[in-house]
């Protein structure tokens, strides 16, 4: 009888021991080490940012853009189209918010007409559908535009101020890759040159339309 209470108790402890952390993933637990009679947790780099995905709180997200720039206003029909790039900065501030940067430059009309522009501001994640992001963009920024004229003048710039505002979709491909479009809309606040032809308004309103693959880390 003793012997038989003695069985039944080892087998109830060890069903015990063995159900005890059930439903947890132990890998994700941080390794520790002993000190002394203490217990240290030990963190390293990769551990901290295991988590992080394109656009997430605490990412980096730079991308390479490529696209159409159609030119609006005043500078519509006087030049043509072209090509555009543009290099774009995202940091993860929330699910919702990232702080927004991107720098950019077109030619149009043989040289005749150049835009290169630095802006900032802020981008606003409107949901996540799976791996899907739709985005909008909005923000501020400094505009130098150049327009060439005949002789004498040759050619005139204006470093500008403008506004931006844009939407757009992203692809997340892998962890650290994702994939998108945008279309942005550029305001340059036009200034006035003197020419000896006389006075002109320099500025541009223009609309990128852009693909982009970038990176996150």
């Amino acid at each position: 009888m003793i012997l038989g209470f003695f069985v039944f108790s080892v087998a109830s402890v060890h069903a015990q021991t063995s159900s005890f952390g059930k439903g947890r993933n132990w890998e994700e637990e941080p390794a520790t080490e002993k000190v002394g009679t203490k217990k240290k947790k030990v963190r390293s780099d990769e551990d901290d940012r295991s988590d992080i995905s394109p656009f997430s709180p605490g990412s980096n997200n730079i991308s390479l853009d490529i696209g159409q720039v159609f030119l609006l206003g005043s500078v519509n029909g006087r030049y043509n189209d072209n090509l555009g790039f543009r290099l774009d900065y995202n940091y993860g501030v929330s699910d919702l918010f990232c702080f927004n940067s991107n720098f950019g430059y077109s030619e149009h009309g043989n040289g005749a007409l150049s835009i290169g522009y630095l802006n900032a501001g802020l981008r606003m994640n409107l949901n996540w559908y799976d791996k899907i992001i739709p985005y909008t963009n909005f923000g501020l920024g400094f505009y130098r535009v150049g327009q060439g004229f005949p002789p004498p003048d040759n050619g005139v710039s204006s470093l500008s101020f403008g506004i931006y505002l844009g939407v757009g979709v992203d692809l997340q491909i892998t962890k650290k890759i994702f994939f998108g479009a945008s279309l942005q809309y550029d305001n340059v606040f036009a200034s006035t040159k003197q020419l000896t032809t006389g006075p002109v308004s320099v500025g541009a309103v223009f609309m990128p339309f852009m693909l982009h693959l970038g990176m996150t880390f």
